[in-house]
Formats: structure tokens, sequence, C-alpha cells
């Protein structure tokens, strides 16, 4: 007992050092655990999208009218614009062969407000009108992609492959030797060509990438003879025309990657 008494002291200023020790433990900054760092976007797998933009075309036109008095009445030639909005959907796959390299294919298939016309005039013995139009009502393109990818953020791509679409061609023309037989007629054409173009295409967030693309589209030509008829096998008046047809398409997409 007298041994423990004369220990008291000691103990005393043990607990003491301890508190202070513990008060100054509290009083210390915790740092915070470091987040864990984001996974790194990688461009290789399936993906699905949308897009809308416009087409600027500038298709090489010829046309000929006829009637009964005069063979060959008007032959003309024109650059007919057929122009307008168009939107649709695009899938397709990507392979990131390498840090800074990428492949893939890409299908795409689009709904059409393309049209133009041209009106030609002969004001000679047979006074007539002839009117010519264009409109593509689709198109879709199925394509290989190369690309160069930039800080793993942006992906710089050229593109090309098959194109097709559908094409109207409609054709009427009056004249003054009968204007009550005015001649009209509409063809439609299915046709398969290529295209070729580039373009730009960024992750966004999550798994989302947006992209603006340029297509030049070949889908060769639609030709159609219209006429009418003052009696059986006797032709009254018609018109001939032929277009080819170009495209320059412009658009901006959105795109899903799974």
């Amino acid at each position: 007992m007298r041994r423990l008494i004369a220990l008291l002291p000691l103990i005393m200023a043990v607990v003491s050092l301890g508190g202070a020790v513990f008060a100054a433990d509290l009083r210390m900054p915790v740092k915070a655990a470091a987040p864990s760092p984001s996974p790194a976007w990688n461009w290789s797998g399936f993906y699905v999208g949308v897009n809308v933009g416009y087409g600027i075309a500038s298709d090489p036109l010829t046309e000929t009218s006829s009637n009964v008095a005069f063979p060959v009445l008007l032959a003309n030639s024109a650059n007919l614009g057929v122009n307008g909005v168009i939107g649709g959907g695009q899938i397709g796959y990507n392979w990131q062969t390498a840090p800074n390299w990428l492949v893939g294919f890409e299908a795409d298939f689009q709904g059409s407000g393309q049209r133009g016309s041209a009106t030609f005039t002969n004001s000679a013995a047979v006074a007539s009108t002839d009117t010519v139009q264009v409109d593509t009502d689709w198109f879709g393109t199925v394509r290989g992609r190369i690309g160069y990818i930039q800080d793993n953020v942006n992906l710089w791509y050229v593109t090309g492959g098959l194109a097709y679409g559908r094409d109207e061609l409609k054709l009427s023309q009056t004249n003054s030797i009968f204007p009550a037989l005015p001649t009209a007629g509409t063809f439609t054409k299915t046709n398969t060509g290529w295209t070729i173009g580039g373009g730009l295409e960024s992750h966004l967030f999550g798994n989302w990438t947006g992209k603006i693309e340029y297509l030049y589209i070949d889908l060769g030509t639609i030709s159609g003879t219209s006429q009418s008829f003052v009696a059986p096998g006797v032709v009254a008046s018609g018109i001939t025309a032929s277009a080819r047809i170009h495209d320059n398409i412009v658009r901006a997409g959105l795109n899903y990657k799974f």
C-alpha cells in the first residue's frame, strides 16, 4: 500500500501526458481519401445514333420536248439545284487498334426533303412551257471509317463506301397546239452508287459522342419520257429529261456507345 501511494504521482503524470497526446491527435487535420480515377474512355464497341443536316446538289440536267408539228421543239441543259433538310439514324462498330488509331464501319439511313425544279419556255411558232423537277426521297450509305484519335477525345476520320437512294423525276409540258392535252409523268428510280467524306467526332460525357460530318454522294442518273396523244399512236407532245444525281451532305450527329 505504501508503494502504491508512493507511485501515485507518477501514475497521474502518465495519465496527464496521455490525455494531452490524445487531444493533440484530435486537433490534427484528417486527409481525405484520394478519389478513384475515372476509367479511361475507349472508342471500341457498338454504337447507335441520330443525325440531322442539309443536302445541297447541283445535278446536271438535259431535256428535250417535241410535238406533232416539231419533232424537236426544245433542247435545253441546266444545273438543277436539289436542296433540302435531311435526317435519320446510324449504327456502327469501332476498333481502337492502337492508342491513336481507329478503324470501323457505319451504316445510315436518311429521310430527305431535297427537291428542285427548272422551267424552260419557247416563244417561237409553237409556244410551250416545260417543267422538270427532281426529288430525293431517301438515301443510305454503308461505309468504312479510319481515323486518328487526338488526346483520346477527338476522332478525325475519313470514310467511304456504298450509297443507295430513291429519286423522283417529274415532267410536264403545255403547248399552244394542244392546250387541252398537257403532258405529265412521274418516274421513280432506286439507284446504287458511292460516297466519300470525313468528319470530326468527339467524346462528350459518359457513353455519348457528337460528330460533324461531310459526305459526297453519287447516285448515277434518272431519266424519263412522257407523252400525250392526239389519237392512238399519234403523239401530240412529248418531253424527255435526264438528270445525274450528285449530293453534298453536311450533318451533325449524336451517338451512344454500348
